[in-house]
Parts: structure tokens; sequence; C-alpha cells
């Protein structure tokens, strides 16, 4: 239904009328079209999954069956970044599992540290709950 709404632009929505608001519907509509596309996390640009996209002789394969095609390359910046998690790791140097492995941790950490520390009246540092600042 959503679909068909953003496919079907209005007789009297035309591009004159607000330019940013246009582009806006173009990509919208782009995106209900092809849901596989996914944003550059540096320029923005709509990018084709690794699945449809032209394969290239890149050097870099993490293959995973949990996060198949992860590495994306956008045609018009050529950023190379994570089809699942984008910038937040370095998909050259880590593969989507260790990121997740490391990221699960940290959580664990952090809970660890918010359990067994209280934040210093004073200046808010995290301490164990008998120390003083």
């Amino acid at each position: 239904e959503v679909h068909q709404i953003l496919l079907a632009a209005p007789p009297k929505f035309r591009r004159d009328n607000n330019a940013t608001l246009w582009k806006r519907y173009l990509r919208f509509s782009r995106l209900a079209q092809d849901p596989t596309l996914i944003a550059c996390p540096r320029c923005d640009e709509l990018c084709p999954s690794p699945s449809t996209a032209k394969k290239d002789e890149s050097s870099y394969t993490t293959q995973d069956e949990e996060f198949p095609s992860a590495v994306m390359t956008c045609q018009a910046c050529q950023h190379i970044f994570c089809r699942y998690h984008g910038d937040t790791h370095d998909i050259t140097r880590q593969s989507c599992r260790e990121y997740m492995k490391n990221s699960t941790q940290i959580q664990e950490s952090v809970s660890v540290l918010e359990r067994c520390t209280k934040p210093c009246s004073t200046c808010g540092c995290r301490l164990v709950k008998h120390a003083g600042c």
C-alpha cells in the first residue's frame, strides 16, 4: 500500500515546487522499487547490494554465512564499507563476526561496570561503592 503511494506522485507534485522535496521523493521511490539499495555512509549515495552489483576483483573477501557479501564499494565516492554495519568497523581489517564478538564483549563489560560501580556525587566518575573520590 505504502509502496504504491510512493510510486504514484500526485499530479500537483512537481519538481519546480520544492527541489529538496522532489529529490527526497525520487530517493524514496528508488528505495521502494529496489529495497536492496544501501546508502553510503560517506556520501549518502544509494548503492546496489553486492549480489546485484557488478562483481569487482576486490581483495577484501570476508565471506561469512551469517553476513554474506558484507563488503560494499560506493560507485560515487569509491568508499569501502560494511553492508550490515556501515562505518562502525573497518570491513577490510575486521570481519562482521569479529566486530559482533568485540561489540558483545564491550557491552558485557559496560554492564558489569554499571552493576558494580556508582557515579561519584562530586565528579561523576564511576567508583566502587565503598571508595571515595
